[in-house]
């Protein structure tokens, strides 16, 4: 029966078009793709991973300005070519999982020998970057980035390597990542349409290298976080660096614009209910808790769904129905929806909303994806980090959003229906859905977070401490949970 198994699968990966796309390319290259040639500009490519908003347009295109003017000296047929992915491939679903453009990379830059990935607020000095890759054979399968690790092993990435997290290493996106050209090529042949959950895409790349083509992570110096601590601290020449810990985009939006929605249950009003009173409730102007069970002392409001375990769908939609119909609520320009164990600092999420609009339907938060690497799934906002909806948002959704079951995932099917209304889902790397300790010591240096998810074997109130300082985190936050809740969810 395995073999059975072997040859089907064999079978599938000889249909792929992947696959039939690598072959290709491998005959018509030859050993031309990488030589051992002195490296030319010309012989990068650059992708930016861009998002299709104004503020995120506006960033890339800074990038642009930023990159054009390193190179307005070389000859045009010599220049490294720049492609920012939502210009370049406007329909494609995924891209940030970097996997769909595998076959594009192959099928567009053949005679090129590096592909380098950065995102709207890396800064390269593309000098530099060609001096760090013309060290390495071209011709080899190499993978360079800047070495993220995991002090504990994580939820989000599934417990990987838990006798030992830090021996795996894998990139910061925002640090720049490249990639030679037969390596590219061997990825394509071994990529798959499988439907799975994208979660942390950066971690997910390196694990897929490691366990399809035994490729690991080459980590690379001078593609830097901060750029003045790395050089001083560790004595590298940064090729790359990312000098924006938090957007600045004016006046922050008054607190009477911004709705709060808490989703609670009975059997949390006296530990996690009381710990956002206890800490950011404070900072809201509108705040309602909604339950299964009315409490005046807090107050909350029953919505009439019951309560479950997973989900919670129902409860989530009559919150959404019910902000659009209210009358002291429906003309609030944002909604956030949080649960009751979310840790979060509104001020600096009213900073953030500064940068988006309240003209166009949008849903704001932490990205996650099902199927998203195939570019065939859907994207979502992941409940635990906070979603955030524009009015115009809540009223589509609360017209014409329903629920399959009181349970059902609430975040993925509000994606699912995002996706087919085609309505703008952004991701922003400042919302967590799952606790500080959970997350690389050094991504977190790199930002001002807004907010993380779980009282789980942590100290809430720390967090928030945290978040009120407005610095970069580390992640020791651990220990003794305040609440009887189970880590079953991410």
């Amino acid at each position: 029966m395995a073999s059975a198994a072997r040859k089907v699968h064999g079978k599938r990966m000889f249909q792929s078009p992947y696959f039939l796309v690598a072959c290709l390319t491998i005959l018509l290259c030859g050993s031309d793709c990488a030589s051992g040639d002195e490296l030319r500009f010309g012989d990068i490519v650059m992708v930016l991973q861009m998002q299709p908003h104004p503020y995120h347009l506006l960033r890339a295109h800074k990038f642009r300005e930023h990159f054009e003017e390193q190179i307005s000296s070389l000859p045009k047929n010599e220049r490294p070519g720049l492609y920012l992915t939502y210009e370049e491939w406007p329909e494609m679903r995924g891209a940030w999982t970097v996997f769909p453009l595998i076959p594009q990379f192959i099928k567009m830059f053949s005679e090129k020998k590096w592909i380098f990935i950065c995102e709207e607020e890396t800064r390269v000095d593309i000098k530099k970057v060609l001096s760090v890759l013309q060290r390495y054979d071209s011709s080899q399968d190499i993978f360079l980035g800047r070495e993220l690790k995991d002090k504990h092993a994580t939820i989000i990435h599934h417990f990987a390597f838990y006798e030992s997290p830090s021996v795996f290493s894998y990139p910061d996106f925002g640090a720049g990542l490249a990639f030679t050209l037969p390596l590219i090529i061997k990825m394509g042949a071994v990529l798959r349409e499988d439907f799975s959950f994208s979660i942390d895409a950066k971690h997910e790349l390196a694990l897929f290298l490691k366990d399809k083509l035994n490729v690991l992570l080459t980590p690379v110096c001078a593609f830097c976080g901060n750029k003045e601590e790395t050089e001083e601290r560790q004595g590298c020449d940064c090729a790359t660096w990312q000098p924006l810990k938090f957007p600045s985009c004016g006046h922050p939006v008054r607190a009477e614009e911004l709705f709060v929605a808490v989703k609670t249950c009975q059997k949390f009003h006296n530990d996690r209910v009381q710990v956002v009173k206890n800490t950011w409730a404070p900072e809201a102007e509108f705040i309602e808790y909604y339950s299964d069970e009315v409490n005046d002392s807090i107050p909350t409001i029953d919505l009439g769904v019951p309560n479950t375990e997973v989900g919670h769908c129902s409860k989530t939609r009559e919150i959404i129905r019910r902000t659009a119909s209210h009358e002291n609520i429906s003309n609030i320009p944002w909604i956030l929806i949080l649960d009751d164990d979310t840790i979060i600092n509104l001020e600096r999420l009213r900073h953030l909303l500064t940068c988006y609009n309240t003209y166009q339907p949008l849903i704001l938060g932490e990205r996650y994806g099902y199927g998203s690497s195939t570019g065939l799934g859907y994207d979502y906002i992941t409940g635990g980090g906070g979603m955030v909806f524009n009015q115009p948002a809540v009223k589509k959704l609360a017209a014409e959003f329903v629920c399959a079951q009181d349970h059902s995932p609430d975040d993925m099917l509000i994606g699912m229906f995002a996706a087919r209304e085609k309505m703008l889902l952004i991701h922003s790397p400042y919302f967590h859905q799952a606790r500080p300790e959970d997350y690389s010591p050094e991504f977190l240096s790199n930002q001002v977070p807004v907010s993380f998810h779980k009282h789980w074997n942590t100290d809430p109130y720390k967090i928030y401490q945290l978040l009120k300082e407005g610095k970069p985190l580390s992640n020791n936050t651990q220990q003794k949970s305040t609440s009887n809740d189970k880590h079953i969810e991410l």
